[in-house]
Order: C-alpha cells, then structure tokens, then sequence
C-alpha cells in the first residue's frame, strides 16, 4: 500500500488506464448511470471535507458560474456531480434542479464497503463525461480524467 500526493513514478496515461478494473456490480451501476446521462453529460467533481486546497481555491460560487456559461450556450445539458459533501449536493440541485444535476443518493464515505463501492462508481460516471470540472488540487478529478481520457478543466481562483 503506497499514498501519495504526487507522482512517485513517471507511468503514461494508457498504463495507468490499465490499472483499474471494475468488477461487475459496480459496472452495471456504472453504465445504468451513463445511459440515464447520454453521451453529452459534463462531470463535476467538488471536494470538501479534508481537502483545504480544494475549499480554498474551487469554492462553489466557481462552479456555479462555469455551470451557469455552459447552460447558456446549451441549456439542456445534464451534468454528474461527485462530491464528498452533502451540503454542496443540496445547494446544486437546489439552483439548478434534479433535471440538470444528477448525482448519488447516498451520503460519501470512506470508512464503509459501501462508501467505498459509491466513490469507485463515481469516479467512473465522471471518467465517462465529455468534459471534467474538477477540483483544484484534487487528485480525484485527475484520475477520472486520465482513466476516462476526458479534458479536465481545474476550476480554481489559481487560474
């Protein structure tokens, strides 16, 4: 068991594609979600909790805007948030409606099988997106962009 923040050893993308295998519970959910979604859905990935970075420099009101612009251009467009705050959750789909953001029932967690099955799923459905808004200093965002070769676009004050 390796954690680490950074890249520890240089690897390319289609390697790092290689590593992840879904077995066939979470697949199903997967691609029951992604037919729900169509092929044109945005992932949105916000973390909170423990993540300072990512408060700090991806406040909501950031993507809200990015969201607000995409919807003008094309206001049909659905989106899949991934998150690991319920609070953030329920303000999105209070201002945009469960029409437009679609997301997981279930409370995040890392302490449970089940908690852990939810964020596989979810990094999947975002991997599955054509575009990511992802979450600065996440590596989350980064990982479902390179599994699912989808562009990430860092919602960040930093940029």
């Amino acid at each position: 068991y390796i954690q680490a923040g950074t890249v520890f050893y240089p690897f390319s993308n289609q390697y790092y594609r290689t590593l992840f295998n879904l077995n066939p519970e979470i697949e199903k959910r997967v691609n029951i979600k992604k037919r729900m979604l169509g092929n044109d859905y945005i992932g949105i990935h916000i973390r909170r909790s423990d993540n300072l970075m990512s408060v700090k420099y991806s406040p909501d009101e950031l993507f809200i805007t990015e969201i607000e612009k995409i919807l003008s251009q094309n206001p049909h467009t659905k989106f899949y948030l991934a998150t690991d705050s319920e609070e953030t959750k329920a303000k999105f789909i209070t201002q945009f409606g469960e029409d437009t953001i679609f997301c997981s029932r279930n409370p995040a967690t890392r302490t449970t099988l089940n908690g852990i099955k939810d964020a596989t799923e979810e990094l999947f459905i975002l991997a599955g997106a054509k575009k990511i808004l992802g979450s600065y200093y996440s590596s989350f965002s980064e990982s479902a962009s390179i599994i699912g070769n989808a562009p990430l676009v860092q919602v960040s004050s930093k940029n």
